[in-house]
């Protein structure tokens, strides 16, 4: 019994010091049912978390504007506050319109002065017209008639112009959402002055966000536009989108280039401002 427990023994060792000597080729792996690239490497996934990790990521809103108002003036009222929820094309806010709606009735009626103008000369320029006909007056007298008709057009057509400006200085009065969205910052309040092209406040879409992160120039080759992307917040909630785009500039300093990644937000679950992870899907992974 003693000579064959160290027969087994001794064939044992001899058999460990042959697999580490000549490993098992990896035809032999595949016909023992495991491939070789699986005996190889471990199973990797987007979802899992493996694929190009990149910290501090940040949401941003998909649009967003800082709004000012096209006329100077006193700002008479702000109709909705921060955080409301506003349409495209509604009135946020109004600067007071008691002297545009003066300039614009002024211009009204200078208009009216001048198209009145412009019907005298007319008539004046047929009656010397006929009498030219009839040899009562001279033909410089007729071309100087057609001249004040002339300049009398000039008059009211610059009369039109400015009463349009003037409609349209007291339209702008109602300073209106440039896209639908929420008021994220005002930036003045009732009955301080304003001035014109100032901005009043600032609006945000948030109905899809971009989250924003920088990818390191070695691996800009591995990342494509439309490639699947997931934000990771607080290391549980995943948010899943597409990147969109990829920033054109490399930034010196950090060797990295801006890529978005659209993220539909509809149940506002992301919040403008958010960090976390961006995990983007490498190329092996692409369908």
């Amino acid at each position: 019994m003693g000579n064959r427990f160290i027969a087994t023994v001794l064939s044992s060792c001899l058999f460990l010091i042959l697999v580490l000597l000549f490993p098992v080729p990896p035809h032999t792996v595949e016909y023992l049912g495991v491939s070789s690239a699986a005996a190889q490497e471990p199973e990797e996934s987007a979802e899992s978390g493996a694929g190009i990790n990149i910290e501090a990521a940040i949401i941003n809103p998909y649009q967003s504007a800082n709004v000012g108002t096209e006329v100077s003036g006193i700002i008479e009222m702000f109709r909705l506050g921060e955080g409301e929820f506003v349409e495209k094309g509604k009135v946020v806010a109004e600067v007071s319109k008691r002297r545009f709606q003066l300039l614009r009735d002024r211009s009204a009626e200078a208009l009216k002065a001048l198209e009145l103008s412009l019907t005298l000369a007319q008539r004046d320029h047929e009656l010397k017209s006929e009498l030219l006909a009839l040899e009562g007056t001279t033909k410089t007298e007729v071309l100087k008639a057609l001249t004040e008709v002339e300049v009398a057009k000039a008059r009211v057509k610059e009369a039109q112009t400015e009463l349009k400006l003037a409609e349209l200085n007291l339209e702008k009065c109602q300073v209106e959402a440039p896209f639908s969205g929420y008021i994220a910052v005002k930036y003045k309040q009732p009955f301080e002055p304003v001035e014109r092209l100032e901005k009043i406040f600032a609006i945000v879409d948030s109905s899809k966000v971009y989250a924003v992160a920088n990818l390191a120039d070695t691996d800009l080759d591995q990342v494509k536009i439309g490639d699947k992307g997931v934000f990771v917040y607080r290391d549980a909630e995943r948010f899943t989108g597409e990147v969109e785009k990829i920033g054109k500039l490399i930034d010196p300093k950090s060797n990295t280039k801006r890529v978005f990644v659209t993220i539909d937000n509809a149940d506002g679950a992301l919040e403008v401002g958010m960090t976390g992870v961006l995990q983007l899907a490498r190329p092996e992974w692409r369908r």
